[in-house]
């Protein structure tokens, strides 16, 4: 399902040109070294079956799933990384994934946090959904 899974999450990003424009791309996991910020990766935290109501054949999945916005301006960032912060909201709060072989049940946001990484001077903004879904 991982990679249905990532191709679902990537169509959705591309529906929303302020997230093409104005990120240089969704990366899983990491971004290729040198890659130019801001940036967004994305990573699957976990998935767990949910055999609620005893169904066993066909569990949902709970799947906790991160994204990561990149950002090392010295200016501007704030505005930056909010306004990437924004799209994402509107590309995915409550979306409808499509995952083939699953249907979609929902998506919803249950973190955000933000990070600055004084080592390598960059501002990590974490937001964290969680996704279920089910077998079709």
């Amino acid at each position: 399902m991982n990679v249905a899974f990532y191709r679902a999450i990537k169509a959705q990003w591309d529906s929303s040109t302020g997230l093409v424009d104005g990120t240089n791309g969704l990366w899983i996991d990491e971004a290729p070294p040198g890659t130019d910020m801001p940036y967004v990766t994305v990573s699957l935290i976990s998935d767990l079956p949910d055999y609620g109501m005893g169904n066993t054949t066909s569990p949902m999945e709970n799947i906790m799933l991160q994204f990561s916005i990149w950002d090392d301006s010295t200016t501007g960032k704030p505005r930056r990384i909010s306004s990437i912060y924004e799209y994402l909201k509107e590309c995915f709060d409550f979306c409808s994934l499509n995952v083939t072989g699953y249907d979609h049940i929902k998506m919803e946001r249950d973190l955000t946090q933000s990070f600055w990484l004084d080592d390598i001077q960059v501002q990590q903004y974490v937001v964290q959904y969680n996704v279920w879904v089910q077998k079709s």
